[in-house]
């Protein structure tokens, strides 16, 4: 609702921060609304903004830091769903999510849809689970903790999938447990935990190798 003098210096702004990118902006204009700096008039009517508050804001043009100050408004709850989530993989199991946080499937749920309801990420049709709106939200949310504690939530997740998944599930995501348990291998306590982790590895590389899946057979 204004003529393209008074929107050039927005579109200017909007190619500088994010490249054009349609889901980066969409994202931007949202930070710049959720900040009060793009706001409607009713009076006029028609949107309105500061162009000089704006700048010295400094909002960034940095898509993982706009994601991470999204999530970052959400409660901690929601925040270690999300990060959960995101050391499970994309799409996520709620099963496999309420173990590791210890909540019941319904209080999991619960606060998986108010992530939902903000568009960070959406049902999966058929499945019980989640998946992320789009990478760059999954990569904000796994990077909320420390290295040390990813290392160690993924140690959590392969041993969980080990002890609780029946042998054909095992066998046919294999692949899944072992790509999360080489990534905690710090945390393994002992010689027999390691020599099931190489027999695990060694499964999965025979399974790759049948599928000529070469240079992942060879990690």
């Amino acid at each position: 609702s204004c003529d393209p003098d008074k929107a050039s210096f927005l579109a200017a702004l909007m190619l500088t921060k994010t490249g054009g990118n349609p889901f980066f902006m969409t994202e931007f204009f949202k930070l710049l609304y959720a900040e009060g700096l793009l706001t409607f008039d009713f009076r006029i009517p028609g949107w309105t903004w500061d162009p000089e508050h704006i700048q010295t804001r400094g909002i960034t043009g940095n898509v993982a830091e706009l994601m991470t100050r999204k999530i970052q408004k959400f409660s901690v709850q929601i925040q270690r769903i999300l990060y959960l989530g995101a050391c499970i993989g994309n799409p996520f199991d709620i099963k496999i999510l309420s173990a590791i946080c210890e909540k019941s499937p319904n209080e999991t749920e619960k606060l998986l849809q108010r992530a939902a309801a903000k568009g960070l990420i959406s049902a999966d049709q058929g499945e019980a689970g989640y998946s992320f709106s789009h990478d760059r939200i999954r990569e904000a949310a796994y990077f909320l903790e420390s290295e040390n504690e990813r290392e160690m939530t993924h140690q959590r997740i392969g041993q969980f999938m080990l002890r609780h998944f029946s042998d054909e599930e095992k066998e046919r995501k294999v692949f899944d447990i072992v790509s999360q348990m080489n990534q905690g291998t710090a945390f393994l306590r002992s010689q027999s935990d390691r020599d099931e982790l190489a027999g695990l590895n060694l499964i999965a590389g025979k399974k790759a190798k049948a599928s000529a899946a070469y240079e992942p057979a060879l990690d």
